[in-house]
């Protein structure tokens, strides 16, 4: 079983192994990795059940992300600025 499969064990069971986890920290991430994590977001196709998915209803989703051509990341002390460029 790799890690990947456990983590997601974990996690559709809301954590329950975990009786009192609280996780405070952070997670520095260069903008370069943030960006290329937003572009394969951008490129990847929609999840085959999005039924479990909260947030916008899927075809709403799926016309609003058509629209984006582009999102970057830029961070600076204590503030993070995305900038996005829609279709024309």
């Amino acid at each position: 079983m790799s890690l990947e499969d456990l983590v997601q064990g974990w996690a559709a069971r809301g954590f329950a192994d975990f009786p009192g986890l609280a996780i405070d920290g952070s997670i520095p991430l260069k903008q370069e990795l943030v960006n290329q994590l937003i572009a394969e977001f951008l490129r990847s196709p929609p999840a085959a059940s999005s039924s479990a998915r909260p947030g916008l209803p899927e075809p709403l989703r799926l016309a609003l992300l058509q629209m984006i051509k582009k999102i970057e990341v830029r961070a600076t002390e204590g503030v993070i600025t995305l900038q996005v460029e829609v279709r024309s």
